[in-house]
């Protein structure tokens, strides 16, 4: 068969088309010239689907539906109304909540409808997570509030009158809208739709031009990015769809209208030259629908005029529907426009115009955003790592789930499925002074640390002083950094150096931010403590040894200053020996006995405090003093080791060698102490024996360490005994001074 095969019916006396096969093999259903291989076009409805009140003289500037309800502006009574739309053909009012005054636009994103209320000034927000219940939860100042547009995390409202400015707010949390940006737009710019990266804008009256704005970046301030006068029609309304923009307007006597045709495939400059003006006739309250298939050159496909249908400004084409405010009648009118209804299909590739899903959709393979992405109450779930590439500072924003205390989102970490349900997470206080970020450190701390602000947001770990305030020093002699030939930084005033042997003496206690002692390096604490407010770093000596006898002279004390230190040895003799000084009171180590020689015994030992004492001492306040303080007796200061005895002579010349001194008391305090060196109070070594028959000197006692730390102090810390002196022929031998006492306070 040639030509084309056209299939007619009758409903009445007159057979009409109802489907076309034409040459070339298309099909058209209710097209009588198909364009494609299946063209559908829809249908021009006789009459409305359904009706329903809005109310006494209500003027409805703007509808929008999401899921089952639809949501209108209405103008004139300052309200938003709500429908239940889920069955076209029997709509219900839901509620109607109160607005700002004069609300002329509204764009619905998640939970949210967002309200541009002209004569009140200002955005307003409504939670609709119970869409029979709206709440109002902001409001922010937009003058001369006329249309808004909201894509992501962003709202775009355009403000008419002396204003005429794009005014962006981010909307990340639509409890407290924040303006970001303001752009100067056409003299009385009247609507705005956002589609990816651009904003489109129509503006009316004087200007009447259509304008692009580039919003990737929402703190630009700089004009429209392209501009298209419409000399002669004052701009009503704006849409865009694809590649294509397509524009209402009307002359100032609104009693033409029409509507063009713009390509924006280059947005920056919307095409002039391709666009199309269709004159839609006068102020006559029809439904005109057009097939633009053919963008270049739209038809007119068919309309309806109704009583009360003059004047309508509100329109919302969802799926096979159409639903139009009506303000003369105060009416929500529904229109069936037709379509396909195929119950299953399998397509290769599928482009769509606009799609509403009303279950569930599934992708099983890649799926591409160009724009925004808006969620509902349902979530997003992910089976798969979630990964976010962003060109904005703000990748991800928590919003509040209501309005009450409490009840700012949540971020929950959940535990293994396999031992339950619980979570540990972060969320936002109710009210924040003012924007903070957070910088973390870029690397871990040490055991025990805790995270730490300079107070402009930048995290660093820290050694928490929680509940010691000033425990550590108030580090007013700063950092100290003790290098060999005494080329460091340090105090002079708390600190001598001996250049021959790289020592650093203290010559008070030390209050310092940080100490660093190098490797080589001694430091002699001589009754002096160090206190550090964030670290001690040891790679050095900290040394209070108890000195070594010399022949019959024994080890002298260590020096006493703000805590006690050892004391000193016996010195020998030619006859019976001096015993080495004993302490009342002591955590050291006792000193060891002289040996006697063949004519004279050697000097006794000594001994140091009984063990419970020491139990006093197992506590910060007590340790950073030394002192037994007792109920029965004037207070007792605490001292290091006992001196060793001396040795015993042959009762002629000969002497016998002296005892070593009693090891010193070392208090060093601070958040962190590394060790990686030696920190000593050992007791002075015995002297031999100085002739034939002559005994040797005994051991000073082990002397004190106090180490208060948040962490256990690691390397060597010595608090030995000093070593027996060896008897010369007939003479004996000394005895080894006893280990002193380590005190490892961990705060």
């Amino acid at each position: 068969y040639k030509g084309a095969l056209a299939l007619y019916t009758a409903s009445s006396t007159e057979p009409a088309e109802r489907m076309r096969i034409d040459n070339l093999g298309n099909v058209g259903i209710g097209a009588t010239s198909p364009i494609t291989q299946l063209h559908v076009p829809g249908r021009v409805p006789t009459t409305h689907l359904a009706t329903i009140s809005t109310g006494v003289s209500s003027g409805v500037d703007d509808i929008a539906l999401q899921g089952r309800y639809a949501y209108l502006a209405d103008t004139d009574g300052s309200r938003l109304l709500v429908y239940d739309v889920s069955n076209p053909e029997s709509p219900t009012s839901v509620t109607s909540t109160p607005t700002g005054a004069t609300p002329r636009d509204l764009s619905v994103q998640g939970r949210y409808v967002y309200l541009a209320n002209q004569g009140a000034n200002q955005l307003q927000i409504f939670d609709i997570s119970n869409p029979k219940a709206p709440s109002s939860i902001a409001t922010t100042t937009a003058t001369s509030a006329r249309a808004v547009s909201v894509q992501g995390r962003y709202a775009y409202v355009v403000q008419l009158s002396t204003a005429n400015v794009l005014q962006t707010f981010d909307i990340s949390n639509p409890t407290q809208p924040v303006s970001v940006g303001s752009r100067t737009t056409g003299t009385d710019p009247r609507a705005i739709v956002v589609q990816g990266r651009y904003a489109y804008i129509a503006t009316g009256t004087a200007e009447n031009s259509f304008q692009v704005f580039d919003v990737s970046n929402p703190l630009a301030t700089s004009g429209a990015d392209g501009n298209v006068a419409n000399t002669g029609f004052d701009t009503l309304d704006v849409a865009v769809q694809g590649r294509y923009a397509y524009i209402t307007l009307a002359n100032e006597g609104a009693t033409t209208y029409a509507f063009k045709i713009y390509d924006i495939s280059n947005p920056t400059s919307p095409s002039a030259g391709r666009y199309a003006d269709v004159t839609i006739g006068g102020a006559n309250g029809a439904l005109q629908i057009f097939d633009v298939s053919n963008p270049a050159s739209p038809t007119l496909v068919g309309s309806i005029t109704q009583s009360g249908m003059n004047g309508f400004r509100g329109i919302f084409v969802q799926g096979r529907y159409v639903y139009i405010s009506l303000p003369i009648a105060s009416e929500l009118r529904i229109f069936d426009i037709g379509g396909g209804y195929i119950q299953q299909l399998e397509t290769g590739g599928l482009e769509v115009a606009s799609a509403n899903v009303r279950t569930n959709l599934t992708v099983n393979n890649g799926l591409t955003i160009s724009g925004g992405i808006n969620v509902g109450m349902g979530g997003i779930y992910s089976a798969g790592s979630l990964a976010l590439a962003t060109s904005h500072a703000n990748a991800i924003s928590i919003s509040p789930f209501g309005t009450s205390a409490g009840n700012t989102g949540e971020m929950r970490f959940l535990e293994l499925s396999a031992n339950g349900s619980n979570y540990a997470g972060f969320k936002s206080p109710d009210s924040i002074a003012a924007n903070i970020i957070w910088t973390l450190p870029n690397a871990d701390g040490t055991n025990g640390q805790l995270l730490s602000t300079n107070g402009s947001g930048t995290l660093s770990w820290a050694t928490s002083t929680s509940g010691n305030i000033g425990f550590f020093g108030d580090g007013t002699d700063g950092p100290q950094t003790l290098n060999v030939d005494g080329n460091g930084t340090y105090t002079m005033a708390a600190l001598s150096f001996d250049n021959p042997t790289d020592t650093y003496t203290l010559t008070r206690d030390l209050y310092c931010t940080t100490l660093t002692i190098n490797a080589s390096v001694t430091v002699k604490s001589v009754g002096y403590r160090i206190f550090c407010k964030t670290s001690v770093t040891n790679s050095g000596t900290i040394s209070a040894n108890g000195n070594d006898a010399s022949g019959a002279t024994a080890g002298g004390q260590t020096p006493q200053a703000t805590v006690n230190g050892g004391v000193a040895g016996g010195n020998g003799a030619t006859g019976a020996c001096v015993a080495g000084t004993s302490i009342s009171v002591s955590l050291g180590g006792s000193g060891g006995a002289g040996g006697a020689g063949t004519a004279a015994a050697g000097g006794a030992g000594t001994s140091t405090a009984p063990a419970a004492n020491l139990g006093g001492f197992r506590h910060a306040p007590a340790a950073l003093h030394m002192w037994l303080l007792n109920t029965t007796s004037t207070p007792v200061r605490i001292g290091g080791g006992s001196g060793g005895g001396g040795g015993g002579g042959d009762n002629t010349s000969i002497n016998g060698g002296g005892g070593g001194g009693g090891g010193g008391i070392i208090i060093v305090v601070s958040p962190t102490i590394t060790n990686s060196g030696t920190i000593s109070a050992i007791g002075g070594n015995g002297a031999n024996g100085t002739g034939a028959n002559s005994g040797g000197g005994g051991g000073g006692g082990g002397g004190v360490l106090v180490l208060i730390s948040n962490t256990a102090v690691s390397g060597t810390k010595a608090v030995t005994g000093g070593i027996k002196g060896t008897g010369t022929g007939g003479g004996g031998d000394g005895s080894n001074g006893a280990t002193g006492t380590i005190i490892e306070i961990i705060n």
